[in-house]
């Protein structure tokens, strides 16, 4: 048994059995920048070989678009600030990118010019591309709707506008700005003979929403 201030020694072999079988993929970072260290879930998800990278800037793994942010970020965690988790895209051997979103934690003696940090990360790629798409498609939607000359107004189950199109606008003079979030049938409805509005219970639109 220790005692005192005596410790039990470490276990390297082990220490690094659990490093490379870690199910998150994991990297080290020394106070130069460059990696000192992957485990295999790293490697399987970029796709690298572990002699190609160690020893390598870590800044040569991001995507161009990233490094200037991860540059100034590296310099605040250098001098001992903790950083946000954040996503950023990693360059694979492939050519293509992987999502990822990363917690830092550092340990680094800026006097000393030394430390290390430790990334760890969270591969979100198929996330991002389905959010990607989504935005896309909502994108296209819209575009479609702002050129049909055919007016189209969006209303939620309770009878609020949430859209309309230019077509809308042009045919009534109300514009998103005057509707929006307003009960479509105190604006737009239906009128009868004598001019008065129709009431909600009778009106046709209206009943088509309560019968959804």
């Amino acid at each position: 048994m220790p005692k005192g201030n005596d410790n039990p020694p470490i276990d390297v072999n082990l220490f690094q059995r659990s490093f490379d079988e870690a199910p998150l993929p994991y990297h080290v970072v020394g106070f130069d920048g460059r990696i000192c260290q992957v485990n295999e879930a790293w490697l399987k998800l970029l796709g690298y070989e572990r002699k190609d990278v160690v020893g390598q800037p870590i800044r040569n793994y991001i995507a161009s678009g990233y490094v200037p942010h991860f540059d100034n970020s590296f310099k605040r965690l250098l001098s001992g600030a903790e950083l946000p988790s954040r996503v950023v895209e990693m360059l694979r051997v492939n050519g293509t990118t992987a999502t990822v979103e990363i917690e830092i934690k550092g340990d680094y003696d800026e006097a000393a010019g030394s430390g290390y940090s430790f990334w760890l990360m969270r591969d979100i790629t198929n996330q991002a591309l389905d959010d990607r798409a989504q935005g896309n498609l909502a994108r296209r939607h819209a575009l479609i709707l702002n050129a049909t000359p055919s007016a189209i107004v969006g209303f939620d189950a309770d009878g609020k506008v949430t859209f309309l199109n230019p077509a809308t606008e042009l045919l009534t003079g109300w514009g998103p700005q005057d509707l929006q979030g307003l009960a479509m049938h105190t604006h737009l409805h239906g009128c009868q003979p004598n001019g008065t509005p129709i009431p909600p219970q009778e009106c046709a639109p209206c009943r088509a929403m309560q019968d959804q």
